[in-house]
């Protein structure tokens, strides 16, 4: 995938801020979203828990997560999740309690009263036409993945506290804008634009 290597780097990065030291009280283990890959603590900043329907999937039954709500869409009788977060340490010797920070792109779900199905963000967002044939099968459609990037956008102004400290945080992560989905570049190219119109608009004197 386009920015998976960064997305990996990211995961380490975390992974070893989480380990456990003789010299250091063991700190909280770090997340991070899954397009722009920006780290936060999940004790501080607070992004909606899944619901238990998404975990009606089979992949996700089989593998014991803590996943958040980045992107949440309605769709007829299909309601789709965009989400990601923490994954279970597999030893291979049963649960282990210990968690750490997806490698992925995240996990977007389709909840109907038919069923779960769900598909990988990063195959849903690929451009080869095989994978978009196979999450458009199962509902994904363009008009779906804009939806989610919406409301995954805006849901992350408000989790990380207004247009400016999240744009912010996107610059700090160094993600060339020509690594993003098509549809998030324009969807952030368009806040970018907004935010320093508003920053330009002239106050009103005091009176």
């Amino acid at each position: 995938m386009r920015y998976f290597v960064a997305k990996v780097m990211l995961v380490l990065a975390i992974a070893l801020n989480a380990i456990p030291s003789a010299a250091k009280p063991t700190k909280e283990l770090l997340s991070c979203d899954p397009v722009f890959g920006i780290g936060y603590s999940p004790s501080k900043v607070k992004f909606e828990p899944a619901p238990s329907e998404v975990f009606r999937c089979t992949t996700l039954l089989e593998q014991h997560r803590k996943l958040w709500v980045f992107g949440k869409h309605n769709k007829g009788k299909e309601t789709f999740y965009y989400v990601y977060g923490l994954i279970e340490v597999d030893f291979g010797a049963g649960p282990t309690g210990e968690f750490e920070a997806e490698n992925d792109d995240g996990i977007i779900v389709v909840v109907s009263s038919e069923g779960c199905k769900e598909i990988g963000a990063g195959y849903a967002m690929s451009s080869n036409p095989i994978a978009r044939k196979e999450a458009s099968n199962i509902g994904i459609t363009d008009d779906v993945l804009s939806a989610l990037f919406t409301d995954l956008i805006q849901r992350e102004v408000k989790a990380f506290g207004g247009v400016d400290k999240f744009l912010e945080k996107v610059k700090a992560t160094g993600l060339a804008d020509s690594t993003l989905d098509p549809l998030v570049r324009e969807k952030l190219q368009a806040l970018r634009k907004s935010a320093a119109t508003t920053g330009q608009q002239p106050r009103a004197k005091a009176k």
